[in-house]
């Protein structure tokens, strides 16, 4: 599976939030590619950029492949033990800046049982010529409350086109 490896956080107070910015680098979120899994010499990335906009100039995360529509091509996972009283996922999501780059992604958590949770199911977002359209989103994820569970963002590209980069920053969970 895929999720080898991923970085573990420590026991975590009650009340505390966790928050990861994506100012300097990837903060202990393992990258993947489909290219990974399958050992293709194809074409993905998964990587921190340094720059995501003028309102955003101190990084964030872009996933960009080439893959089949609703399938993932590119993601981020990182293994959280959550606080006994957590109550929302919260994070910034944009497509790439420029004039009809569209790009899927979606969220998971896979919990303590191994079962696997879709939180955001296969969303879409546009860009425009120079501008990235970053928008919030919360989940609700108090029903995995005290437990270690690994999430997946992830990305895909859609369909034919171009500039389907997905990007991702403020993860935060309280």
């Amino acid at each position: 599976m895929f999720l080898a490896g991923c970085a573990t956080t420590g026991p975590v107070t009650p009340g505390a939030s966790l928050r990861w910015t994506f100012d300097t680098d990837l903060e202990d979120w393992t990258p993947g590619v489909v290219d990974d899994v399958v050992g293709g010499a194809g074409w993905g990335t998964s990587q921190w950029r340094s720059w995501c906009g003028t309102d955003r100039p101190r990084g964030c995360v872009m996933l960009d492949g080439v893959g089949g529509e609703g399938q993932p091509n590119a993601w981020i996972a990182n293994t959280v033990a959550l606080p006994a009283d957590v109550t929302t996922l919260r994070f910034d999501t944009s497509a790439h800046n420029r004039d009809l780059a569209d790009s899927s992604y979606r969220v998971r958590l896979i919990d303590a049982a191994d079962g696997e949770h879709v939180l955001v199911p296969w969303s879409v977002t546009s860009g425009a010529e120079d501008v990235y359209n970053w928008s919030t989103v919360t989940v609700p994820i108090g029903a995995f409350a005290g437990q270690t569970v690994t999430f997946l963002f992830e990305g895909a590209d859609n369909g034919p086109g171009f500039h389907e980069q997905r990007y991702y920053d403020d993860i935060e969970i309280d």
